[in-house]
């Protein structure tokens, strides 16, 4: 598996054509699962070109899967789940001031989870 977070800032790169390098790995390493993630979709999807039948990851099958933002509860139990496997315990007031900063973004919650363990 290769997982690229952030994916849409592979755009940056310069003087090295990465979309062939994805279609090939796509094409003939079949043992390999390939996992992109972006917060900037928009422009992930300028990247990836997957609309442009001269593009060379055109025709492609992909999954797509969007995360939108947690409920308060979901996020919550997202903290919480997390906190457990971690054998740490947050009081409420913590909790609750994570959910109202964080305003349910699976991103940030799972940030501020490690930074808590950090700590």
């Amino acid at each position: 598996m290769i997982a690229f977070d952030e994916a849409q800032e592979i755009r940056k790169v310069r003087g090295i054509a990465l979309q062939p390098i994805l279609a090939h790995a796509y094409d003939y390493l079949r043992n390999i699962t390939m996992i992109l993630t972006g917060s900037q979709v928009g422009l992930l999807y300028q990247f990836l070109q997957l609309d442009n039948p001269k593009a060379p990851l055109y025709g492609r099958p992909y999954l797509e899967i969007k995360l939108g933002h947690f409920s308060d509860e979901q996020a919550k139990e997202f903290l919480i789940k997390g906190f457990l496997q971690s054998k740490i315990k947050l009081s409420e007031e913590v909790l609750d001031y994570a959910i109202k900063k964080l305003n349910g973004v699976p991103g940030w919650l799972t940030y501020f989870g490690v930074e808590a363990l950090r700590k």
